[in-house]
């Protein structure tokens, strides 16, 4: 009997748990659950209430179900405070509690798909907020539910009756017509780092697509997407519905050239910000004027990346080439000079040469050399001299005297005077023998100088008739002299 009390009793504690359990399950739950997307909620009569977010999405997509609860609020704080960038919420959410999403700070973007009732201060302090963009005429706005205490103004679409600016405080908007269409801006692919936000842009029918200035950046191309559709902007426009427009960017290549000369020395295509590599240092070979020795490349810096096509020239440094230049006269080298290219070439002074077998030589100049000239290369000037016959003289003297000179020329034969007479003196009779070095036949070689010669022969010493003439004569002059002189003064 005892045993069927117990029983009995067990039994009823088991009922009484279901009992309890089937009426918690029509009445709700208040445990608080996680789902795999990190949203935080509880459930009542079925459906689901989201009462916060641990996940770490800047793009918050509200479900419509969760663990296949329907989601039909967002519960009093359950962003608040969150560093959310973008909230989207669906038709299904009716309710959107008080104080909802006070202060996220970073939120910039809202899109109320369904006629909800929106709490007090349920975007209070927000002050990025760019877009709102309210699909169909709220249920009701709770007191400074959009007061985003910004200083920027906010767009919002909303139907023609709706204006936020009675719950927004001191906040601007401007009110988008429903007819108008937005058009969202995204970026992928090789993104600038300095790329922000591009924000969106409000269009009509028929208008086309641009990029937006703030998107255009020097060394990127960008690719402009519908979903997987490759827009041609020039013939693209908007028709009947909101567009999310994906950039994509990717780096421009550019062409880099390093030149010598004129002539592409090494060619390179990268890409925006790549390094540029210098090539292996080129050589020029040496002119007539300068040995060259590579120096740098003109206008590149050492780490310079690619922010354009770019050329660099080649810049050498350049030295002199240094050249022997000399002067000679008949193969022997009179000067020798090492000058640089360029320098004005002095000569020395005029060379003479010496007559040789009855030639004169005058000096005319340098062969090659001109007034001026300066070394372009090894040289050597030739003297050049104009030739002349010579006249040399011929001298044929007696005793000292000259008594025939002549002008000859070389090879010329000599031809001697006539004999000359030495009158006899002092017993001495001359008789001539001939001209010293003299010989017949004998031709020009030089100035020469020819002396008589004479064989001498004493005079016999027998009576001298004419000089007893000459004493008689002396004495008869005398005799007259004293003769008139006593006649005179007796």
């Amino acid at each position: 009997m005892i045993c069927i009390r117990k029983t009995l009793a067990v039994v009823a504690v088991a009922l009484a748990l279901v009992a309890c359990v089937t009426l918690v399950s029509d009445d709700g739950d208040a445990a608080i659950r996680t789902s795999e997307s990190g949203f935080t909620y509880t459930s009542s009569q079925g459906i689901a209430s989201i009462t916060g977010y641990t996940g770490n999405d800047e793009v918050v997509i509200i479900p419509e179900t969760i663990d296949s609860f329907p989601v039909q609020a967002i519960n009093d704080r359950a962003f608040q405070n969150l560093s959310i960038k973008e909230v989207y919420i669906p038709a299904c959410v009716t309710s959107i509690g008080e104080y909802a999403f006070l202060s996220c700070s970073n939120l910039e973007y809202v899109t109320i798909c369904g006629s909800a009732t929106i709490g007090l201060s349920a975007f209070d302090g927000c002050n990025s907020i760019k877009l709102i963009d309210i699909q169909k005429e709220p249920v009701s706005i709770g007191a400074d539910a959009f007061n985003l205490k910004s200083t920027q103004t906010c767009t919002y679409r909303a139907p023609e009756s709706v204006s936020l600016s009675e719950y927004g405080g001191d906040t601007v908007f401007k009110h988008v017509s429903q007819s108008m269409y937005l058009v969202r801006y995204s970026v992928t692919g090789q993104v600038p780092d300095d790329m922000a936000d591009l924000g969106f842009a409000v269009k009509s029918t028929g208008d086309k697509i641009e990029i937006p200035e703030a998107a255009v950046r020097h060394g990127y191309d960008i690719e402009v997407k519908n979903g997987e559709e490759i827009l041609d902007l020039d013939e693209f426009t908007v028709t009947d519905s909101d567009l999310s427009i994906t950039l994509s960017y990717t780096y421009t290549l550019f062409s880099i050239d390093f030149v010598v000369d004129g002539n592409v020395y090494e060619h390179y295509d990268l890409f925006y910000n790549d390094p540029i590599t210098l090539p292996e240092a080129p050589t020029k070979e040496t002119d007539a004027q300068f040995i060259y020795s590579f120096k740098e490349w003109d206008g590149y810096t050492t780490g310079m990346t690619v922010t354009d096509d770019v050329s660099f020239n080649a810049v050498f440094n350049e030295t002199l080439r240094e050249y022997t230049v000399q002067f000679q006269s008949d193969g022997k080298i009179i000067q020798s000079t090492v000058m640089k290219y360029g320098d004005v070439i002095v000569p020395p002074e005029d060379p003479e040469k010496t007559t040789e077998e009855g030639i004169d030589y005058r000096f005319s100049g340098w062969a090659g050399y001109t007034s001026g000239m300066t070394v372009t290369g090894n040289v050597i000037f030739d003297a050049l001299f104009v030739k002349s016959n010579h006249e040399y003289t011929i001298k044929f003297l007696v005793d000292g005297e000259v008594v025939d000179e002549q002008k000859l020329l070389y090879g010329n034969e000599i031809v001697p005077p006539e004999d000359p007479v030495k009158e006899t003196a002092n017993g001495i009779q001359y008789t001539f023998a001939g001209w010293e070095n003299f010989t017949p036949g004998m031709t020009v070689t030089d100035d020469a100088s020819f002396n008589a010669l004479f064989d001498e022969t004493p005079v016999d010493e027998g009576t001298d008739w004419t000089m007893w003439a000459v004493v008689a004569v002396v004495i008869i002059a005398i005799l007259i002299v004293v003769f008139i002189f006593f006649k005179r003064f007796r």
